[in-house]
């Protein structure tokens, strides 16, 4: 007995998007999505440099405290700086990591030096 449905099945050609996940959802794509491009990453693009900001005052209060309990030089100073260069190192891997995750969703964006100060790559 024969069926009679019939199954097809779609080609995607690499010119239809073969190798992209999903490119309507892109984040960086979400910037059209208002009336105002731009206007919905604004607010994450200020929570990003706040955080930004926070991490690297951080990572300079961690080195702070790591120098005063080094100058100080008694036995339990020893330990408070392992501690304070520890959560540099901690700081310092998650400031890292956000600054991927914010250039991957297309909050920051790298950006060339001065045109004119260094020669162009042959």
């Amino acid at each position: 007995m024969k069926s009679a449905h019939k199954s097809s099945v779609a080609t995607v050609k690499p010119a239809d998007g073969a190798n992209t996940l999903l490119p309507s959802l892109k984040p960086r794509d979400m910037d059209h999505c208002s009336a105002h491009p731009g206007a919905t990453l604004r607010p994450m693009r200020a929570l990003v440099l706040v955080l930004i900001l926070a991490s690297l005052a951080g990572i300079v209060a961690s080195l702070g405290f790591g120098l005063f309990h080094l100058s100080r030089g008694g036995a339990d100073d020893s330990r408070k700086l392992a501690r304070a260069l520890t959560i540099r190192i901690a700081v310092s891997l998650v400031l890292f990591a956000l600054l991927m995750l914010a250039w991957y969703l297309g909050l920051i964006a790298p950006h060339g030096l001065q045109s004119g100060s260094v020669p162009p790559h042959p």
